[in-house]
């Protein structure tokens, strides 16, 4: 099994981990992430944290973040936050967490 991300989806992890932490770390952000998911009739309605130490949830993490990205782009961009934001809007950065 492999412990070691390739470069290019390492930096997508960290590029997602640091958007979950943006979201998560302040109350007022999760509670309006929530709502926004809500609104938007969304299946999921939070972000999952990566534990360092399992595989697996480096894969979970990723796919939630697709699945929630239509979300998390409109959050972004009610936060005026586009150093974020610019990562959704790239295609070969969204196709890397298929």
């Amino acid at each position: 099994m492999i412990k070691v991300l390739p470069k290019e989806l390492s930096e997508t992890m960290n590029d997602c981990i640091y958007i979950v932490n943006f979201v998560t770390v302040r109350v007022l952000n999760l509670r309006i992430f929530l709502l926004l998911c809500e609104k938007m009739g969304s299946e999921h309605q939070s972000l999952l944290f990566h534990k360092s130490g399992c595989w697996v949830s480096r894969g979970k993490v990723l796919a939630r973040h697709f699945e929630l990205r239509h979300e998390i782009n409109e959050f972004l961009l009610c936060q005026d936050n586009d150093h974020l934001h610019k990562h959704l809007e790239d295609h070969r950065w969204i196709v890397k967490l298929e």
